[in-house]
């Protein structure tokens, strides 16, 4: 299976290492199972599902920053140094570590906003990169 990398969409700067894509539906797609302070998936493995990490039960309730698809479940030791964490300290409320519930508090060295750490004691350890800021390229052989 081939394997690809996130890049930031604005400066191309690589965001992951190499990481294989498994899709939900298919064979190889893992049991989520949403452990506190646990990661979703092996080291060099995304996960990638049709529905929004999170989502809005009531109509006319704020849109969570994470309501969008498809979602892409990416483990914080997959990421590259290149990823830091915003100084805005409004996105990096957490108890123990990071509850991702106010927008996108992980940006990459160009400062732009590439996605979601969720790393609370109440979350699985997750990184979710939002879809319109970043990009999958192939890694090349």
């Amino acid at each position: 299976m081939k394997q690809k990398i996130l890049v930031c969409k604005n400066c191309e700067t690589t965001l992951t290492k190499p990481l294989t894509i498994l899709v939900e539906g298919e064979d190889r797609f893992p049991k989520l199972e949403w452990l506190d302070e646990k990661p979703l998936s092996y080291r060099g493995v995304c996960l990638k599902r049709d529905e929004p990490y999170s989502y809005c039960a009531l109509p006319h309730g704020p849109k969570p920053a994470l309501d969008f698809a498809p979602c892409y479940l990416i483990r914080l030791d997959d990421l590259l140094d290149t990823v830091g964490l915003t100084s805005d300290p409004h996105r990096l409320n957490g108890c123990c570590g990071l509850d991702g519930c106010d927008g996108p508090n992980r940006i990459c060295e160009c400062e732009a906003f590439v996605g979601t750490e969720k790393s609370d004691c109440w979350t699985p350890m997750v990184f979710i990169p939002d879809n319109e800021k970043t990009k999958w390229q192939n890694v090349k052989s």
